[in-house]
């Protein structure tokens, strides 16, 4: 391949006529590839040989409408597998008919097909950022395009045009019969799972459409491998594993990209693979069949009122635990709930949150905004529902970095109608480490008694230790409900 250095950044949106005519009337005569300088050359390779395979696909189907040859380009831009690689093994022959293998191509794709698929059918720019394993999120705002690489936003020389984004837009928002062209927000999926939002119209300023995507990048790790990573102490590993035997419900609770997720994970791989349960998602982040493939665990995905119709079922199923990848709304936060109050342990959800002890209100809240009735009355059944909540957060400096920043157990009392967060680890952020106070509640050691004493017993000796080794003050917040 050339060598010679290229500025693609100042690549602009491609007209084919215009560049012809251009170079026409600059030499006056016909123009071949090497009368072009490289961006142009690629950009005009990558218009004829589309226009090729449509021209050919149209005559192979015999008709003159383009309706199926428009949505060929649009499971094309979703990745559906059949469309992708039709497309690219008409490029290489094209490529080879026409001795144009070593035509240059912008770095950012992966080699010449690549670059030609991408920018005629593809995801153009955004390409690049799918093959980047530890990167969890893109952006386009405008014509630039950023990817989240070690904690920070990076600006990529890459740029994409306003047509070339309005029709990503649309491939991605007629996948889903439900959403309408002219919506100015939108929550889409790719055929991989990628979840995609789309800001544009009224919701943003002139020429700054947005599009965000979310790629999930969980790994399956350990509490070991936690600690290795210094999202968890050592020393806390005993007590987590014990409270995992132990079938507390627990909540992971932080901002986006803190590690709520793959924390949950991290605890979901250390049940008993023989235990039945199900996984509530509203996307398909976590894969769990994948991830423990003996378990017998139903995996659902479903979201608002498509999921309440599903809950009187699964809070009647034979589930031994119930997991909700993310409580985002009065449904799901109502399917928790309810579970919980019925007696379900293992429970398991993440939620964004910033401040722990606000977790009742903000689930009874989320509940009564859908189902109504009296918030005191839906704090009290999610507080009877939960017993730890575990704060993640991503640092400051380094966003790439997780933390637990707390863990807080929930108390409630039935005869005062009180509800207590009761702090029991603290992160340090000025010396990397933890404190811990030694305070254990009647519940979890109800529950824990039942479900397993040794691992109740391996669970309040650790924690001893550590409030003796590395002690903090008991801090307790108490909220009266009514």
């Amino acid at each position: 391949m050339n060598t010679e250095t290229v500025d693609y950044s100042k690549m602009k949106e491609f007209d084919l006529e215009e560049l012809l005519n251009n170079s026409r009337r600059k030499r006056k005569k016909s123009v071949g590839y090497g009368a072009l300088d490289n961006n142009s050359k690629f950009l005009l390779l990558c218009s004829r040989i589309k226009k090729h395979i449509d021209e050919e696909w149209l005559k192979e189907q015999n008709q003159s409408n383009t309706e199926r040859l428009l949505e060929r380009h649009r499971n094309a831009i979703l990745g559906k597998p059949t469309e992708v690689n039709y497309l690219k093994d008409k490029i290489r022959e094209y490529l080879k008919t026409n001795k144009l293998e070593n035509e240059q191509y912008p770095p950012w794709y992966k080699n010449l097909v690549d670059g030609v698929f991408h920018e005629n059918w593809g995801i153009a720019g955004i390409a690049e950022w799918m093959d980047i394993p530890d990167s969890s999120s893109a952006k386009i705002i405008g014509d630039r395009i950023y990817f989240f690489i070690d904690g920070k936003p990076v600006l990529k020389e890459q740029r994409i045009s306003a047509k070339r984004f309005e029709q990503l837009r649309q491939a991605l928002m007629l996948r889903d019969e439900t959403k309408r062209l002219d919506e100015d927000y939108s929550e889409l999926y790719m055929e991989s799972g990628e979840r995609v939002t789309v800001y544009t119209g009224k919701r943003v300023v002139d020429g700054q459409s947005t599009m965000v995507f979310r790629k999930y990048i969980l790994k399956v790790l350990t509490f070991n491998e936690q600690a290795k990573r210094g999202t968890i102490p050592y020393e806390l590993i005993p007590a987590l594993e014990a409270l995992v035997k132990c079938g507390v419900r627990v909540a992971f609770v932080g901002p986006v990209r803190s590690g709520k997720s793959t924390m949950l994970l991290t605890w979901q791989l250390y049940e008993d693979p023989e235990l039945e349960g199900a996984l509530i998602q509203t996307d398909p982040e976590i894969r769990i069949h994948e991830v423990m493939p003996k378990a017998p665990i139903i995996p659902l995905v479903a979201s608002g009122e498509e999921l309440f119709k599903l809950a009187s079922e699964i809070l009647k199923s034979d589930a031994d635990y119930l997991v909700v990848q993310e409580v985002r709304d009065g449904y799901t936060a109502y399917i928790a709930s309810e579970a919980g109050n019925k007696g379900t342990n293992r429970l398991k959800i993440t939620s964004h949150l910033q401040i722990p002890e606000d977790f009742c209100y903000d689930l009874a809240n989320k509940i009564q905004g859908v189902f109504g009735g009296n918030v005191d009355y839906h704090m009290a059944r999610v507080a009877n529902s939960f017993n730890f909540l575990f704060e993640m957060v991503q640092l400051p400096d380094d966003r790439s970095q997780k933390r637990l920043k707390s863990i807080t157990e929930i108390r409630f009392d039935s005869s005062t109608k009180e509800i207590s967060y009761h702090r029991i680890c603290e992160y340090q952020k000025a010396t990397d480490s933890w404190c811990f106070s030694n305070s254990v509640g009647e519940r979890v050691k109800e529950i824990g008694e039942f479900e397993n004493p040794n691992a109740l017993n391996v669970y309040m000796e650790t924690l001893k230790n550590l409030a003796e080794k590395y002690p903090m003050p008991e801090k307790v917040k108490t909220i009266k409900v009514h």
